[in-house]
């Protein structure tokens, strides 16, 4: 699970099917993501980042 990462959609109150709509991913597939149950991809990894938290690291966004 990416603790740091659904806090911190948490406390921007960001819904995470705005990021999964944003990033190109279902809705479902991005909560399996999100939750641990698969990985996001680099390329997705870079969007949210950009896209979301451009002054947050992606090591800490995305430590499991």
């Amino acid at each position: 699970m990416y603790k740091n990462l659904r806090e911190e959609i948490r406390k921007e109150g960001l819904e995470s099917g705005e990021i999964a709509v944003r990033i190109g991913l279902p809705q479902e597939r991005f909560f399996c993501k999100l939750r641990g149950q698969e990985d996001f991809t680099v390329e997705e990894a870079f969007q949210i980042k950009r896209f979301f938290f451009p002054c947050l690291g992606l090591p800490y966004l995305f430590r499991k």
